[in-house]
């Protein structure tokens, strides 16, 4: 999956509008194949959270550096506001 934009920016294919350094939102396999990090990954699973998703948030939050909370608190907000998972991002 390769969201829009450069090898510096990532973008967000669901608003072009939310952008962030493409280091910070993709990483690499051991063979050099991308993929986006989990921050990132929760922000599309958000729009619609499934049982599944919700587990996946609370598996990935403690894991989750304080940038990457804060990065996902602000684009949540921005993108869902109200939305549940911001309360556990505080």
């Amino acid at each position: 999956m390769r969201e829009p934009g450069d090898e510096e920016t990532w973008v967000y294919r669901r608003d072009e509008s939310l952008r962030a350094p493409r280091s910070f939102m993709v990483d690499q396999t051991a063979g050099g194949i991308p993929f986006l990090k989990a921050h990132g990954t929760l922000l599309f699973k958000a729009k619609a959270s499934r049982p599944k998703d919700e587990a996946d948030f609370g598996l990935c939050l403690p894991r989750l550096g304080s940038d990457e909370r804060a990065w996902l608190a602000m684009a949540l907000a921005r993108m869902h506001p109200g939305h549940a998972w911001l309360n556990a991002l505080a």
